[in-house]
C-alpha cells in the first residue's frame, strides 16, 4: 500500500497564479498583434473618436461657461474667467488619425520583486492635432499600462510620453513649426493662418494661435539667449540700419530696431 502523495497547496496556487498570468498576457499580446495586422491604423478618422477621447492626456479642454462665475476661496475671491468656447478646437470628421504604441521593454515587463509577468490592465491614449506638409492629422499615441498581479502597491509602469515644446498642448511640435514658421518666415498674420487653416477643416481662433506663438516665444527663449551670444562673438556684426522715429518727451527721436 503506497501513500498519498502530499501536495503543498501553497505551491499549486503559487503555480497556478502564474499560469492565469501568463495567459492573460499572451492573450493580450495575441489581440495586439490581430490589431496591427487586420486593424485599421491610418485610415481611421476623427469621427471614429468619440468626445471623451478627444479630451484624454495631452489635450487641454476647454468647458463653455454661460456667464462670469465667481468663486470664493478662504481670504478672497478669485473670478473665473469668462470662457465662450473660442479657444476650442473644430476638427473636420474626415481628419485622418495616425496611431503610434509607445511601449515599455520587454525587460520592464517583468516584476523584479516576484519574477512574474507584469499584466497589461489598460491603455494611456493622447491626442494631438499635428501637421504634415500639405495636410493636417490627429496624432494618436497609445501607451500601454501594466501592473503586477502579485504586488499591486508596486503601482503601475508605462512609457513615458516624448518631450514636448509646449506640454499638454493640444497642438502637436510640427503644428506649432507651421504656424511660426508662417507668421515669421512667410511674414503671414495670425488671423490670415487660421482662415487657411480653416479651409483645410481646422478651426482654430486666432486668440490661441497667438497663446501658441507667445509661448513658443518663451520656451525658445535660451535658444534666443544663445544664439544673441554667438552673434556678439564675432568679429563683424551687421545690423538693419534703417532708422525710425521714436516718440520723446519734446519731439521724436531718430533709433534703430
Amino acid at each position: 500500500m503506497t501513500a498519498a502523495p502530499i501536495f503543498d497547496l501553497e505551491v499549486v496556487q503559487k503555480e497556478m497564479a502564474e499560469l492565469r498570468s501568463e495567459n492573460l498576457y499572451l492573450k493580450e499580446q495575441l489581440a495586439w498583434f490581430k490589431r496591427q495586422i487586420f486593424g485599421r491604423k491610418s485610415e481611421r478618422t476623427v469621427s471614429d473618436l468619440n468626445h471623451e477621447q478627444l479630451e484624454l492626456i495631452g489635450l487641454e479642454t476647454t468647458q463653455t461657461v454661460s456667464e462670469e462665475q465667481i468663486q470664493t476661496v478662504p481670504e478672497h475671491k478669485r473670478r473665473k474667467p469668462n470662457r465662450n468656447g473660442q479657444d476650442a478646437i473644430k476638427l473636420d470628421p474626415d481628419l485622418p488619425v495616425k496611431t503610434t504604441i509607445l511601449d515599455i521593454p520587454e525587460e520592464e515587463k517583468i516584476c523584479k520583486e516576484t519574477g512574474l509577468s507584469l499584466v497589461k490592465i489598460g491603455e494611456e491614449v493622447s491626442h494631438k492635432l499635428a501637421h504634415e506638409p500639405g495636410s493636417y492629422y490627429v496624432k494618436e499615441i497609445i501607451r500601454p499600462k501594466y501592473a503586477s498581479p502579485e504586488r499591486p502597491e508596486a503601482g503601475i509602469t508605462t512609457a513615458f510620453l516624448p518631450d514636448s515644446i509646449l506640454p499638454k498642448c493640444q497642438a502637436d511640435d510640427s503644428l506649432l513649426a507651421e504656424i511660426v514658421t508662417q507668421k515669421f518666415a512667410n511674414h503671414m498674420p495670425l488671423y490670415r493662418i487660421a482662415e487657411q487653416m480653416g479651409r483645410d477643416g481646422v478651426g482654430i481662433s486666432r486668440k490661441l494661435l497667438s497663446q501658441w506663438v507667445v509661448r513658443c516665444g518663451l520656451a525658445l527663449k535660451p535658444l534666443y539667449e544663445v544664439m544673441v551670444r554667438f552673434i556678439l562673438e564675432g568679429e563683424n556684426v551687421f545690423i538693419d540700419e534703417n532708422s525710425v522715429k521714436l516718440q520723446a518727451e519734446e519731439k521724436c527721436d531718430t533709433a534703430y530696431i
